[in-house]
């Protein structure tokens, strides 16, 4: 039995299909070759943004340049002892800095917008209540 060599039909031997089904592919494949390029652009941005746990210590990092350089309040001595980031959505993130103001500890809630390797911080205006709570105290000599 002989093998039968297979030809493709119409009247170019390039052609296997009829010409309307190779125009009717390229809009398909032109869309395939878009999705695909999306889907890899996702991951190269997303490989290419911090962590949550990068981000946290850049917040660490900023707040205690923040507290270790300002004229009034690096008299105060207050120290980050760690800061942990949760992704809220897009770049925006929830963050609970430990804080340390001589002995006192406290839990401190902070907001973050993190944009490639720029990140910004903020606390709630009576975030750090606490200290001056105890400024006052030490001052009339309370305990």
């Amino acid at each position: 039995m002989e093998k039968e060599e297979w030809k493709p039909r119409g009247n170019s031997e390039k052609t296997c299909a009829p010409s309307g089904i190779g125009k009717m592919l390229r809009p398909s494949l032109s869309r395939a070759r878009g999705v695909f390029v999306a889907v890899a652009m996702s991951f190269v941005l997303a490989a290419c943004s911090p962590s949550p746990a990068e981000i946290g210590n850049k917040v660490l990092l900023g707040m205690q340049q923040r507290f270790a350089t300002d004229p009034e309040l690096s008299k105060l001595g207050i120290s980050i002892k760690s800061v942990v980031v949760v992704k809220e959505s897009g770049n925006k993130y929830q963050g609970l800095a430990v804080v340390q103001y001589k002995n006192i500890e406290r839990q401190v809630l902070v907001e973050v917008t993190a944009e490639g390797d720029n990140v910004i911080w903020k606390t709630d205006p009576g975030a750090f209540m606490f200290v001056i709570q105890h400024e006052l105290q030490q001052a009339l000599g309370q305990q």
